[in-house]
Order: structure tokens, then sequence, then C-alpha cells
């Protein structure tokens, strides 16, 4: 954010939080991170990468990607540097909310799995569990043809789409619900 010595103090905490938000959002972890302003103007944003749920590989494939990497010069970024094991200790925040939201640094960030039956396995969530226990609420949405959705919404602890397939069989019931018979008075 050092290009941004003409913008209001309003327009750099919008910066700051977009910033935290995106980090928190690169996170795992349940708490939200604390990150704090320092430096001239508060245009330096500083984080624990364990608060976020990082390690220096994480880091490390950052800074591997980053085309703006300068050896440090001053004398508090080379004690940065021999205090955190990585010659960066700094990325521009632009670069930084470009490159870790295209889909494979993302991806990587994250630890996100190759396929939903991964991500649900990571997250702890068994899908035929939740429904044969009656556990996963659906609904479906879009223009019905011959009585079959064309979106259906499955939620079991995170939601799940289907398109146009139509609707995922019910869940089997423990006991068949009872019919409700109904005599008409004349």
């Amino acid at each position: 954010m050092q290009y941004n010595g003409g913008d209001t103090d309003t327009q750099l905490e919008l910066y700051r939080k977009g910033v935290r938000k995106l980090l928190n959002s690169l996170s795992r972890k349940p708490r939200i991170a604390r990150i704090t302003s320092t430096g001239t103007g508060g245009t330096l944003l500083r984080l624990d990468l364990r608060d976020i749920g990082w390690d220096a590989k994480k880091w490390d494939y950052l800074v591997a990607r980053y085309p703006y990497a300068v050896e440090p010069g001053s004398a508090d970024a080379k004690m940065l540097a021999s205090q955190s094991g990585s010659a960066v200790v700094q990325i521009r925040a632009d670069w930084f909310a470009f490159a870790a939201t295209t889909p494979a640094h993302y991806h990587f960030l994250l630890d996100l799995p190759e396929n939903v039956a991964g991500l649900e396995h990571s997250l702890g969530i068994d899908v035929d569990a939740n429904i044969r226990n009656a556990r996963a609420a659906r609904g479906a949405i879009g223009p019905k043809r011959s009585g079959v959705s064309d979106h259906v919404l499955e939620k079991l602890r995170l939601w799940r789409q289907h398109w146009g397939a139509g609707p995922p069989e019910p869940p089997p019931r423990a006991r068949p619900r009872p019919r409700r018979i109904c005599a008409r008075r004349r």
C-alpha cells in the first residue's frame, strides 16, 4: 500500500479492512485473527501466520511467486528476515489480494481437497449417515419439468448442490407415516 500516499485515511482504512477480511477468509481457524496496523500512517499490517493457521510452507509458497521481492535493506528488515527465516518479510497487499484469490493459490492456502468427497471427509461429514438418520435438510428450486426440479440443495453441515439431475432419493424412514383417512359427511 506504499503507492497509496494520496489516499485519505478513510480509504486506507477500507483497504486495511479488506486485507484483514481476506486473510481471515484464507484461514480455517474458528476465531478471527487479530491483524494490527503499524508503520507510518498504518500502511503496514502485521500478523502471526499461526493465527490464521498457516505455516512457513504456505508463506514460502507465496514468496516463491512474488514478483516484487527485494533483499532486505534496512537493519529492521534484516532483523525480521533472520527472525522469521524468510528473506521476504513483507508483500504488497494489492498483489496478495490478486494472487491469493486465484483458484490454484486459494486451494493451496486453504488445503482444499480435489473433490467434494474429500472436502466432506476433511470436515468430518458422513453424508450417507446424515441421510440415513434424517439429518439432511433438502429443498428444490427452479422450474419444474415432469415433476423434477432443476436445482436441489442439501444441507448436511455444508450446502451441496445438484443441478439438472432431479432430487436425490429421499432418506429412508425408520417407520412409515400413517395415512390420514378423511370421511366425507353428507
